[in-house]
């Protein structure tokens, strides 16, 4: 029997409106009964979703509202191709329903925009599961509700890019059925299409699982097979996912090249955890959640599939060949999560941080894929079967209760032995009750809408338990943090970046739309981030960049003109012109232009392997020549006092143990400082967050060194005093492998700075893909810019083509003496050259359907 789409539709309209529905309200119930706002004082912002998530969709409605630029974005990371941000995780078709809510109730938008994603998982769960049974309409809800609320959705709803995967995955698939039956592609290349523009991520997951589904479902279908039909089959499919792929080139392209450019060297496969095949089936049961920082794959699809998706194996009405071939599949799925190539391969060569297993809605698609094909065929000879099930599971459930505590708590342990007694019941009586069918189909879809309820809030309540959802009030930050930014606005309209410390997220800038470095992103540039890193950052490769307190010399080099914090800033240059509440504002009076002419710039290739943030400053700052003077100069400490330690000199550095493990120890030093000095440290240890660092008893380096402060911390602004440094140990052995103490000379400094000023940029006019402005050299040399370098960047210098280099993580340009005016344009890499493949695509696109669409007419003629 042909497939028709419309026909489809219209006879199912109703159920599948319930489709969508069903799940929709239930996980609208679970998020009001645990107090999202307005049933409560919660948010939905937890993990990335208060992280990331809220603040790039902060940045797309100023896209929608305030013009700011698809391509560009200056708010983060010191400048960022916002393009690619956008491919990663803004691109669903869904993100476009922002531009119908208040700036102030984005949370709301987004929790709108999960919702309608959850219910769209099961609406097309149903339209694909109905083509394999046109007489069990109603019972395939229980399928379609169990993938909508299966836990993978629940437990990363927070990720909600990758919820657009969960629900175009089953039109994906019935487009490979029309392909395969009928030998139609258009809706296959149209859906392929949706999901490369959506989430390219998940959609390369899924187009490995698609085209391991389309073997299994060709070879099965086949009675003998042809090796001609295969051939012009997986013709149409490779076709198919080719035209797909250009038809997304305009953003896919772009992106490629950002992630090319920005992963360096090609990462290695890690060591997977070996996880028993108990454990595997224990998350198949309700309320067992692992976790998402290095748990087990959370697989729950339903505790009706416990009792149906092993039956697929044992019918006597499915074919032994289709049998095999699915159990092949579900097997290379469960071995996926165990070897560790194929869970890179899985993940698209990247080895995740943090948020494991995120294939692993694909096994939870073919268990209730199999269970929905197995409930269609089902009649009493399977009866034993499902006894035998049955008792297994009940038994299963017991042993876990018994042995395994933390497996299901008690709550979970009655629920689980409940429902899977309900679902046996009804089951059975199904089989061998035929004339209560749908009285019984009825207590089912009550039983699932229970059983998908239950296991939801135990999802909810364990991501708050491990992440926390933040109070709706947190979302727009501290009203005197906003009021200081808005302040600074309205009072300065130059070109300047801001640091904040401590910010309220990464990207908050995004949201408040002002300039700054830190930046929590996974298409962040590593290039820079590795710079930024070598000078003293706290950055992690493509992936986080934090400020921190700054380091003087570079943060006026880079153009942060600005500190907000609520704590007093002591740095030397910098002055307090403005408070909010508990907010202070500080203006850098060193600060350096966008761009300025450094001295000698070969010296930017910094020596490999020699890890000295100080000496790397020296020569960014002061150039490389023999005659140039040093901006850092280590300090060295005129006593060292150990308070409840044993000293012990290893290969490594020196080992510190404690005398009295139930005292404080530490470590004394004392230093000298002549003239206007500002103090930093570089300590590594063996640990992080097992040491305080003490300057004359006040506390610049809490639980320093730590995750995000790693780097170069800043002590104080110093003159002509002793200053004290107490390193406190806070673990009974510490080991400093490494402890680097340097003065910055400020008179140095602020010499250099005013030579720098006479030859800057002088910035005329900026927008986020636009810079112009003048420039007077009263030698040849290369003009530094503190834009972070991507090939997107192009110059024009006085009417001609500017040749662009790259000076560390930033861009230069050439310059020869005299006067010139400076043109910066950014357009993506990549981008022209996509555009023109989608368009292309487009129109092969069109000819295809019109072409099929003559086919047709003149086969109902005829």
């Amino acid at each position: 029997m042909k497939l028709s789409f419309i026909k489809l539709a219209k006879n199912k309209y109703i159920l599948l409106l319930l489709s969508f529905l069903l799940p929709f309200v239930l996980f609208g119930v679970v998020l009001a009964q645990f107090g999202i706002y307005p049933f409560g004082s919660k948010s939905i912002l937890i993990s990335d979703m208060y992280s990331q998530y809220i603040e790039f969709y902060n940045r797309l409605y100023d896209v929608f509202y305030n013009g700011k630029s698809l391509f560009y974005s200056w708010e983060a990371g010191m400048g960022l191709n916002f393009l690619a941000v956008i491919a990663y995780y803004l691109a669903s078709p869904l993100s476009i329903l922002i531009i119908f809510f208040p700036r102030n109730h984005l949370p709301e938008a987004m929790i709108l925009i999960t919702l309608i994603k959850i219910g769209l998982s099961g609406a097309t769960m149903y339209f694909f599961l109905s083509r394999f049974s046109l007489s069990e309409k109603f019972s395939t809800l229980f399928f379609s509700t169990f993938y909508a609320l299966m836990t993978f959705s629940i437990a990363y709803s927070f990720d909600i890019m990758w919820l657009d995967g969960i629900y175009m995955l089953p039109l994906i698939l019935y487009g490979v059925e029309l392909l395969i039956k009928d030998g139609k592609y258009t809706f296959l290349i149209a859906c392929l299409a949706i999901t490369f523009i959506s989430n390219f991520y998940v959609a390369f997951m899924i187009g490995i699982f698609t085209f391991l589904y389309f073997l299994v479902r060709f070879f099965s279908l086949q009675r003998k097979t042809s090796f001609l039909l295969f051939l012009k089959k997986i013709w149409l499919f490779g076709t198919s996912t080719a035209i797909a792929a250009g038809l997304s080139a305009f953003l896919i392209l772009p992106t490629y090249l950002v992630i090319k450019a920005n992963h360096g060297d090609p990462a290695q496969p890690q060591i997977l955890p070996k996880i028993h095949l108990f454990n595997y089936y224990l998350k198949f049961f309700n309320g067992t959640y692992d976790s998402l920082i290095d748990g087990l794959p959370n697989i729950y699809a339903g505790l009706l599939t416990l009792l149906l998706f092993p039956l697929f194996f044992v019918s006597k009405k499915i074919k032994l060949k289709e049998k095999v071939l699915f159990l092949l599949l579900f097997s290379f799925l469960v071995y996926s999560f165990q070897n560790s190539e194929l869970y890179f391969i899985w993940h698209g060569g990247h080895n995740p941080n943090w948020f494991p297993y995120r294939f692993s809605f694909l096994l939870s698609f073919t268990v209730i894929y199999l269970a929905f094909r197995t409930f269609v065929v089902l009649d009493k000879t399977i009866s034993p079967y499902l006894i035998v099930l049955y008792i297994f599971n009940i038994l299963f459930v017991l042993f876990v209760w018994k042995y395994t505590p933390n497996g299901l708590s008690n709550k979970f342990v009655i629920i689980n032995i409940v429902l899977l007694t309900i679902y046996f019941i009804l089951m059975y009586c199904k089989l061998h009750i035929s004339e209560y069918k749908k009285f019984i189909h009825i207590l089912l879809i009550l039983a699932v809408c229970l059983d998908t309820t239950l296991n939801s809030a135990k999802i909810i309540r364990s991501l708050d338990h491990q992440f926390q959802y933040k109070p709706r009030d947190m979302y727009n930050g501290p009203s005197d943090y906003i009021n200081m930014i808005n302040w600074l606005k309205k009072n300065d309209h130059s070109f300047y970046r801001i640091n904040t410390d401590p910010p309220i997220t990464w990207n908050d800038s995004m949201m408040l739309d002002y300039k700054k470095m830190d930046s929590f992103n996974s298409q962040s540039n590593n290039d820079l981030n590795r710079f930024l890193n070598e000078l003293g950052y706290t950055t992690s490769d493509s992936v986080f960049v934090d400020m921190g307190k700054g380091i003087v010399s570079t943060d006026s080099l880079m153009g942060f003109k600005y500190i907000i914090s609520n704590y007093p800033i002591d740095k030397f240059g910098y002055e307090l012109i403005h408070h909010e509440g508990n907010y202070l504002l500080y203006k850098n009076n060193n600060v350096l232009s966008l761009g300025t002419v450094l001295n000698n710039q070969n010296h930017i290739n910094f020596q490999e392997g020699l890890d000295n943030p100080f000496e790397k400053q020296n020569l960014l700052f002061m150039g490389a020549t023999k005659a140039s003077p040093k901006l850092f100069v280590p300090m060295e400490p005129t006593s060292i006092q150990y308070e409840n330690l044993t000293v012990q000199t290893e290969a490594d550095g020196q080992k510190f143990i404690k005398n009295d493990k139930t005292k404080n120890a530490f470590i004394k030093y004392s230093f000298p400082v002549s003239g206007r000095q500002q103090l930093y440290t570089l300590l590594k240890t063996d640990g992080i967050s097992n040491s305080n660092v003490y300057v004359n008893d006040t506390l610049p380096g809490k639980g320093y060194p730590n995750v995000y402060s790693n780097r170069v911390l800043d002590l104080g602004a110093f003159q002509n005093e002793t200053v004290t440094v107490k390193i406190e140990v806070l673990s009974d052995e510490y080991t400093l492998k490494n402890g680097l103490f340097y003065a910055m000379d400020m008179n140095l400094f602020e010499k250099k700075v005013d030579e720098y000023r006479k030859q800057s940029l002088t910035v005329k006019s900026f927008q986020d893909t636009n810079i112009s402005g003048d420039i007077k050299l009263n030698e040849n040399g290369v003009l530094f810019l503190s834009i972070p370098y991507d090939s997107g960047w192009s110059a024009v210098v006085d009417g001609k083509k500017g040749k662009i280099e790259k000076i560390g993580g930033f861009l230069g340009i050439d310059l020869e003496k005299g006067n010139h005016k400076i043109d910066l344009h950014y357009v993506p890499p990549g981008f022209h050259v996509g555009l023109i493949i989608s368009l292309c695509s487009l129109l092969l696109f069109i000819v295809l359907i019109l072409m099929n669409f003559r086919k047709k007419r003149q086969n109902n003629i005829n």
